[in-house]
């Protein structure tokens, strides 16, 4: 008997409600342990059972990578959110969508612990040649919404010309990112780590626009 649209959505729904369950397992874990995290687990929290988590996905990586999927959807979206941008000149609209990161930071500190565990634990030795590729792609988008106002401050004169593109976006990302990750590590509880984010990435955000800025615009 062929089933309804209505039964095929109500089974999309489910399996989507799965797929979350299993990917919130993964980062209550994360945020929870120091040591690596297994399937076992996984599908433990989830409340799922292992054959159900294969059935979503196919390794331990894919699940990390799903997740990751996820945290980059989501920093997208808080580098996408900050006040209209179109009278911007491209430096000061860059470093708004990298101050994005400490919005992030202070609002959910879990993602940026399992962007540490994922970078340590699967990038370079946890992951399969088509999850390489995929991550690949994945973070060539999230590159992309940085470099397109810093092409913009160097055809505007706002962004020192000479500068490549590529290369200080990674760097002045990592950097943020860093700081973040670190603030995890190192504050006294939730309220010192805020305060902590805000000074460190202050901080750092008027080092880069110094940097970025060129020397005849005062």
């Amino acid at each position: 008997m062929p089933t309804t649209p209505l039964a095929n959505e109500s089974w999309e729904r489910f399996r989507d409600a799965q797929r979350a369950g299993i990917a919130a397992a993964i980062i209550e874990l994360v945020n929870e342990q120091d040591s690596v995290i297994t399937i076992a687990q996984i599908a433990d929290r989830a409340g799922v059972s292992r054959p159900t988590f294969y059935k979503y996905f196919p390794t331990l990586g894919a699940a990390m990578l799903h997740v990751h999927r996820h945290v980059i959807d989501t920093i997208a979206t808080y580098g996408q959110q900050g006040p209209a941008e179109d009278d911007l000149d491209g430096l000061t609209q860059f470093l708004q969508r990298m101050s994005a990161l400490a919005s992030l930071a202070k609002a959910r500190p879990d993602l940026i612990r399992f962007t540490s565990y994922f970078d340590f634990t699967f990038r370079r030795h946890g992951l399969t040649d088509d999850e390489h590729r995929a991550l690949h792609e994945l973070e060539v988008f999230l590159m992309e919404i940085a470099r397109e106002p810093f092409r913009k401050g160097q055809q505007d004169g706002s962004i020192r010309p000479e500068l490549d593109i590529p290369h200080m976006v990674e760097v002045i990302g990592a950097s943020i990112l860093g700081l973040a990750q670190r603030a995890l590590v190192t504050a006294d509880g939730p309220s010192a780590r805020e305060k902590d984010i805000e000074r460190h990435f202050t901080t750092a955000l008027d080092a880069w626009r110094a940097y970025l800025t060129p020397q005849n615009v005062t």
